[in-house]
């Protein structure tokens, strides 16, 4: 659109971290919630593919208030399980479990553009090699030590998330009425 005030209105009203938090939770409700269908520990309800009810441990990496670096340990063993079991899903199934998330997606790839804050707080850092130093003797004090990890997990966590669902979020340009746009869709899950 060459008009952007409704993209302006939504820049006001959103919340990176609800939104980053949203993102996260979509992407660890699939990862936690194909290890207990894969062992067979809930049943699939036909009526919704999507509703895995999740209990116990697994639903412990679904809080906020997770530590980041049990759960960064966590979902690296739940990785291999969830790519081999994504193949088996079919397109319903996979719109139940990612739209949320992927429409999320689709929403800050239109608006991140119009504001650089916005785009610093929801688009992680590619993956680098980081400064963080896994050694306690390398800071001032375990509390100093302890914070740096966590953080380095929230956002190794965060950016994992965010890379998974952005494989299924796809941008093409095309001019309309002279100018350059960019339109992002979701790609079809099972293409």
């Amino acid at each position: 659109r060459t008009d952007t005030k409704i993209h302006q209105t939504f820049l006001r009203l959103i919340d990176a971290s609800v939104v980053k938090e949203r993102i996260n939770f979509v992407h660890l409700y699939f990862r936690f919630g194909v290890i207990l269908v894969a062992h067979s520990k809930v049943q699939s309800d036909s009526q919704s593919h999507a509703a895995i009810p999740i209990g116990g441990r697994e639903q412990h990496f679904l809080l906020p208030s997770v530590d980041q670096t049990e759960l960064f340990h966590e979902r690296e063993l739940a990785d291999d399980l969830a790519l081999e079991l994504l193949e088996n899903l079919d397109d319903t199934e996979l719109v139940e479990l990612f739209s949320e998330g992927l429409n999320l997606l689709q929403l800050m790839l239109e608006l991140t553009p119009l504001s650089k804050e916005l785009a610093i707080d929801v688009t992680p850092a590619e993956a680098v090699a980081s400064d963080f130093v896994d050694k306690p003797s390398h800071f001032l004090s375990e509390r100093d030590y302890l914070w740096h990890r966590t953080e380095f997990h929230r956002k190794e966590n965060y950016r994992h998330s965010y890379s998974f669902l952005k494989q299924f979020v796809k941008t093409i340009e095309v001019v309309v009425n002279g100018h350059l746009q960019r339109i992002h869709f979701q790609q079809p899950l099972t293409a």
